[in-house]
């Protein structure tokens, strides 16, 4: 269903819905501190909190509507306002050794939400991602914004290793 694509070695992506470009995430220079991506006349930006540097506050149409930090085990958690106004905590992990994948997990309890399966082109030396919703509880978000939020922690996590 949807697919995540990179556009760009800077970290860019395109989101792809049924192999058509739906949206891209567009970071400013080579900087990682701060994204923008928009679909369906929703605009969303990522930057560096001028608070603190770890964490990243996540704006949707000009208003603050949640955060990506490190956590203490260097896994990105999202904290993120969902469409009932409700405030859900999300962890990103990547799992398997030979064939990983990233997964977003509801923080408590912890159950999968969506799964990014990476596929390696190793002639391109680039990697796309198959997306598929996991979730057995509904998950009140749309899917291009998890997405966008997890293509943001995965670059987020990428950065400091």
């Amino acid at each position: 269903m949807y697919q995540v694509k990179p556009t760009s070695f800077k970290g860019n992506h395109a989101l792809l819905k049924y192999d058509q470009h739906f949206s891209e995430i567009c970071y400013q220079g080579w900087s990682l501190d701060q994204a923008q991506a928009s679909y369906q006349g929703q605009n969303i930006e990522i930057q560096t909190s001028s608070k603190q540097k770890e964490s990243h506050e996540i704006i949707k149409n000009g208003i603050k509507i949640g955060q990506i930090t490190l956590g203490c085990q260097m896994w990105p958690c999202i904290e993120v306002l969902d469409q009932n106004q409700v405030t859900q905590h999300f962890v990103l992990q990547s799992e398997g050794f030979w064939n990983y994948k990233y997964v977003l997990h509801f923080a408590n309890p912890k159950t999968p939400a969506i799964v990014l399966q990476p596929k390696v082109n190793w002639k391109k030396l680039t990697t796309h991602y198959d997306v598929k919703v996991v979730s057995a509880t509904p998950l009140h978000f749309e899917v291009p914004a998890l997405v966008i939020y997890s293509i943001y922690a995965m670059n987020m996590l990428a950065s400091t290793m």
